[in-house]
């Protein structure tokens, strides 16, 4: 999936997930992802016999596939008593890495045939640069988890050119803190609000306010973003002619 956007930084589970491919490797053999789906199916059953029905394999291939992993990992993952079975410290803390571990080897299965099989769409968004990547790159990431066969490419648009390029069919949609008045030939729906407010230094005057009068701020020297799509609005309203 490609995703024209900036990048959040790496995620402290996608660098722990990442830590345990290294140890799984780091005796040279090649990964055993089954491996993961058994103690994943163990972890949900907490029985040995009824993960190895759900996994289509012998009970005593299953056990032998625990016992590397946990050998693997320099610890256990599961407490054996008789007909007890019960996951460890160790098997509770690294249940939610693994399960991202097999959801992304799902994903990159998936993607990879739809990709080879020409069933992949791509999605042509518009996007405004005044709107923030925090909430929006969660919503897509949400998206290419749901959705893995559809390709996103986002483009950097300018509001005034929104409605002809989405008419004209060069856009799939657009995401936009403004549009102008509603095209009859569009549609629209709120997805977030995000409030505009002024930064100042903690030991600015204002600091000891509640409250800030636009009029008290025309007085005060400020950092104007030439290119951004409320220059105009803000300038209106803080100087107003």
């Amino acid at each position: 999936m490609e995703i024209l956007a900036p990048q959040e930084a790496e995620t402290s589970a996608n660098i722990f997930s990442n830590s345990i491919l290294a140890k799984l490797n780091t005796d040279g053999t090649p990964m055993d992802f089954n491996q993961i789906r058994y103690f994943l199916a163990l972890a949900e059953t907490l029985n040995f016999t009824r993960a190895a029905e759900q996994c289509y394999v012998s009970q005593p291939a299953l056990t032998q596939a625990i016992k590397r992993l946990e050998a693997e990992l320099d610890g256990d993952l599961v407490v054996r008593d008789g007909r007890y079975t019960e996951l460890t410290e160790l098997g509770k803390s690294l249940r939610g890495h693994f399960q991202q571990i097999d959801q992304t080897r799902h994903l990159v299965r998936s993607t990879a045939k739809a990709i080879t099989s020409g069933e992949v769409a791509e999605l042509n968004i518009g996007l405004m640069c005044t709107i923030g990547p925090g909430v929006l790159s969660r919503m897509l990431d949400a998206f290419r988890m749901e959705h893995p066969m559809i390709s996103i490419v986002l483009h950097d648009v300018k509001p005034s050119s929104i409605a002809d390029l989405l008419l004209s069919g060069a856009l799939d949609g657009a995401f936009c803190a403004r549009h102008g008045p509603p095209h009859p030939q569009l549609q629209y729906a709120n997805l977030f609000e995000e409030a505009m407010v002024i930064a100042f230094p903690s030991n600015h005057a204002f600091s000891e306010r509640d409250y800030v009068p636009l009029n008290d701020v025309t007085e005060q020297n400020y950092i104007d973003r030439l290119h951004c799509e409320f220059r105009e609005e803000v300038n209106e309203l803080i100087f107003p002619h």
